[in-house]
């Protein structure tokens, strides 16, 4: 289970948060090798021709690094001008979606890695089975981690998708020991915690749309 949560940022808000402006005097700090890195999603989503996007989802994601040369303001513009990493990664996801009124998202979510042709078979089982790709999109991120002076542990992505952004968006995950965050025991905590980190940075309206709804 992972709780998420997004909000459109201004490009001086990106830069004063990446270079920790922003997170002074709040008690948060930038964890994990103490900086950023850029990486690419691209994103494929599927649905039975006769149905129209639901809650559930499913989705192929590929992703991979983004060259170091690029600047960062071009990374959160989605001005990427040099190659993307050739040796990205494929992912199958299924996602139950809740999103409440106040851009919160409570998502049940499954994934697991495609290796060799795997993306392209399971891409051939789609359309096998009436399966339509309806929907695409390309997001570009800033990724790192920041902490509380607790211990609490959040990733944090600075993203563009599709050139629209910057958005902030923050997630933690519920009981899933191993991930790569820090793990909550109830989803009124891990919100508890997002939010102190939006509000510590003057952050409070969030966006409850989905990308497909920002995009159009």
């Amino acid at each position: 289970m992972e709780v998420e949560t997004k909000a459109k940022i201004t490009i001086q808000q990106a830069n004063d948060l990446i270079e920790s402006i922003l997170l002074k005097g709040t008690g948060w700090r930038i964890s994990r090798g103490g900086g950023w890195h850029a990486i690419y999603k691209k994103d494929s989503y599927f649905q039975h021709k006769d149905k129209r996007p639901h809650k559930y989802i499913i989705r192929v994601r590929s992703e991979g690094d983004v060259a170091i040369t690029e600047s960062f303001n071009n990374i959160i513009t989605g001005n990427i001008y040099t190659g993307l990493d050739p040796n990205e990664r494929v992912y199958l996801t299924s996602k139950v979606k809740n999103v409440d009124e106040n851009g919160v998202e409570n998502n049940e979510e499954y994934e697991g890695e495609l290796i060799g042709s795997a993306a392209t078979a399971f891409v051939n089982a789609m359309e096998e089975a009436d399966m339509d790709m309806y929907f695409e999109k390309m997001k570009v991120a800033v990724s790192f981690y920041c902490m509380d002076e607790d211990d609490h542990e959040i990733h944090c992505e600075i993203v563009n998708v599709n050139g629209h952004g910057p958005y902030l968006e923050i997630e933690a995950f519920i009981n899933e020991f191993g991930s790569d965050c820090t793990d909550y025991s109830t989803s009124k905590e891990a919100e508890t915690v997002i939010k102190d980190f939006f509000n510590k940075l003057h952050i409070t309206e969030f966006d409850n749309r989905s990308w497909k709804e920002i995009i159009n």
